[in-house]
């Protein structure tokens, strides 16, 4: 018999499934995106942070080329692009913890890094964000870390870089700027981990942060940042805490009382924010170190997310970053064995485009929804065992993810694509018993599901239908060393078998 279930909605990727991958050398772990050239495409700085090298890589149209390496003093943990008085170059506030340091350096038209200015601490800065704080035109940077004594906020000046603690014999594993109280100036948002809470210091307009309330959490967080997700004209604050990512809403009063609490597959080590599918919405991608996955959580708005979709396995995983280019938001990863990995949108599909969506497929085939000739992608996944839909739209471009889980391991899938709208979908896999099936309604998103079981192991599965329109399944098997013919004639929602040893 089949038994019915809710489908899973739709998920609209809007062709956010372009796969490129580029090799580079190994032993590198973090990547941040620049345009040191001043070209029409962004470049990538790549960069170990235990170490005193890192890549320049010019971004292309097709992609990546000339990789440089070159030698820098003191290891660079982050840096960000700041705003200066000087309007005819590029400049850029960097943190390193190893050198206990922050600065600010530029890049020549290679690359290569060029050190303007720089302090030193007596603790281990790690972490930085920048702000205009004082609307004097020239950025400040907050400096925080789990070995950072306080908060610092370093300015500019003409002899060189000066710093202000906003508070002292404390530390707090991340700080970021943010408009926490809606008067359009920068405030301080910063977890400290020893009281695990999160410290608002509000800025009066002039620069002077003082610290206005502490919310308590119940877990330490390993990412802090800040981003008007649900398009209401306030900052929320977003973090990551084990399996979940959590949103404290911003509101009119700067109470941030409503939070909403988003379950993940994996526990998040960082996540990043943009809108991969291009439809005014702010999407979640995080990474897993641990299984090294990368994931997607793609916005409904209104203050919800569709389920997650994984995008990326693969080995070594040791960072992600958003980026963007002429025509799309897309991510970069890269993994510490020699690889860089590109997810873009694509727009048209061709021989030579490689798409990359919901795990790792281990058996693909096509069906043709609605019969309009655009044909439509099926695939198993193996990562989770679940069998995934790609729905092309007129434009060719595929549209829409649809994912369903299967109850056994299978490596062959076939496909009764009569229906314009009403797919059935047999998977199955040799020398196995189990044929499971999946009737989709593709237009009202109905699923039943049923399952066969052949007599014997499964050497070959064929579909037929009657001239009534029913529709028979030809399983042939192998037992005791026969060769046997197992016919189920479905009809309505049951299924008749005969079997022909």
């Amino acid at each position: 018999m089949f038994i019915s279930f809710n489908a899973s909605a739709q998920i609209p990727i809007n062709g956010f499934c372009k796969y490129q991958s580029f090799k580079i050398p190994p032993e590198y772990t973090s990547v941040q995106s620049v345009n040191f050239n001043k070209d029409a495409f962004n470049d990538l700085i790549i960069f170990n942070n235990s170490t005193k090298k890192y890549l320049s890589i010019e971004g292309t149209e097709e992609g990546f080329s000339n990789i440089r390496v070159y030698k820098i003093p003191f290891e660079i943990s982050k840096f960000k692009s700041i705003s200066t008085n000087n309007f005819r170059e590029k400049y850029y506030a960097y943190v390193s913890r190893k050198n206990r340091s922050v600065g600010i350096i530029s890049f020549n038209k290679y690359g290569k890094i060029e050190i303007d200015k720089l302090l030193k601490f007596n603790s281990y800065p790690e972490n930085l964000d920048v702000a205009d704080i004082n609307n004097n035109g020239k950025s400040e940077l907050l400096i925080s870390g789990s070995a950072f004594e306080g908060l610092s906020i370093i300015s500019q000046n003409w002899h060189g870089l000066d710093e202000k603690k906003i508070l002292s014999k404390n530390s707090f594993n991340e700080a970021i700027f943010a408009d926490l109280n809606n008067d359009g100036n920068p405030d301080v948002a910063a977890f400290n981990s020893v009281e695990r809470s999160i410290y608002f210091f509000f800025n009066d307009g002039n620069g002077r942060l003082n610290l206005v309330r502490t919310i308590p959490l119940t877990d330490n967080i390993t990412s802090l940042k800040s981003s008007d997700i649900d398009s209401d004209g306030f900052a929320d604050i977003i973090f990551n805490k084990g399996n979940s990512i959590k949103v404290m809403w911003g509101d009119s009063v700067s109470s941030y009382n409503s939070t909403t609490e988003f379950e993940t597959s994996n526990r998040s080590i960082n996540f990043i924010l943009s809108d991969y599918n291009l439809d005014g919405k702010v999407d979640i991608a995080y990474l897993n170190s641990d299984n090294s996955k990368i994931s997607i959580l793609f916005s409904k708005g209104n203050r919800k997310f569709h389920s997650e979709i994984l995008y990326l396995k693969r080995e070594s995983i040791s960072d992600l970053i958003n980026f963007s280019n002429k025509i799309n938001n897309g991510i970069i990863a890269l993994t510490d064995k020699g690889t860089l990995f590109y997810l873009s949108t694509l727009f048209s599909l061709n021989e030579e485009t490689n798409i990359l969506i919901g795990g790792t497929p281990v058996s693909l085939t096509h069906f043709d929804y609605k019969n309009d000739g655009i044909l439509d992608i099926v695939f198993i996944d193996s990562t989770n065992n679940n069998l995934n839909f790609l729905i092309r739209g007129n434009s060719k471009q595929p549209v829409s993810f649809y994912s369903y889980p299967l109850f056994e391991r299978h490596d062959k899938i076939l496909v009764d694509d009569s229906d314009p709208y009403i797919k059935t979908f047999y998977t199955y896999s040799y020398n196995k018993k189990v044929v499971e099936i999946l009737k989709i309604n593709f237009k009202e998103f109905g699923v039943t599901r049923n399952s066969l079981y052949s007599p014997g192991k499964i050497i070959s599965l064929k579909l037929n239908k009657d001239d009534f329109g029913n529709e028979k399944i030809y399983i042939a098997y192998l037992k005791n060393m026969a060769l046997g013919l197992n016919i189920n004639f479905v009809q309505d929602i049951r299924i008749l078998s005969s079997d022909y040893p």
